[in-house]
């Protein structure tokens, strides 16, 4: 019998070694997006308010539409305490995409990736951001995705997005959503009401659809 137990107690060992390495390489993997996650303060003709973004490389935040609608000047922030100011930015009305240009020769965060997977309801996701702005600043809720193939109306403009049940609250919008590997698969543009567990985030197809054309209209302008 002896034998046995101490195989059992090995085999008992190694698994908990497995589920520790793993919950270990998560907490590495959240914890090096949110270097790259940005607190945006947006300064209007009317006032301002505050949104979040993430660093996707060559100088350009992305965030969502509405954040960089009608603004005049940017203050992004990074969780280091860089500070970059800008008033350039492109915004993409119907998939309420927005970016905002950096001087990419003074960045120096690291680009967090796409993953252009297909995503599955029941997957592990991360919402990213700074909820009621500079109260709670680069904080992390955890969900999974709750539906991927809805069509929201309304204010979301009919635009394909998928739900998770990750808690969002206003703030939060632009802001990455990221798998268990640490990669962009949407951004949080919105939720309903006061239900914390009904976050509404577009696609990362659809970043990628945006980003092209952002980044074909900056072409012809440096013509």
């Amino acid at each position: 019998m002896v034998p046995r137990v101490r195989n059992s107690f090995w085999a008992v060992l190694m698994v908990v070694l497995v589920v520790a390495i793993l919950i270990q390489s998560q907490f590495w993997v959240k914890r090096d997006v949110m270097d790259s996650v940005v607190h945006i303060a947006v300064e209007t003709e009317y006032g301002g308010w505050q949104g979040s973004g993430v660093y996707i490389g060559d100088g350009i935040i992305l965030t969502a539409g509405h954040v960089v609608e009608g603004a005049i000047q940017f203050t992004v922030t990074f969780e280091d305490g860089c500070i970059y100011d800008s008033n350039d930015y492109y915004q993409e009305e119907v998939s309420d995409v927005g970016f905002i240009l950096l001087d990419s020769n003074s960045v120096c965060h690291s680009p967090i990736p796409f993953d252009n997977r297909i995503i599955n309801r029941g997957d592990a996701v991360y919402i990213m951001g700074s909820p009621y702005g500079t109260d709670f600043l680069f904080t992390v809720s955890e969900g999974i995705i709750s539906n991927t193939t809805l069509t929201c109306g309304g204010y979301f403009g009919g635009k394909p997005i998928f739900v998770t049940d990750a808690a969002s609250y206003p703030g939060n919008s632009g802001g990455p959503v990221v798998d268990s590997d640490g990669e962009i698969i949407g951004i949080l543009v919105g939720g309903y009401g006061y239900a914390d567990n009904l976050s509404i985030c577009v696609r990362v197809d659809v970043i990628v659809l945006s980003l092209n054309k952002y980044l074909a209209e900056l072409e012809l302008e440096r013509l």
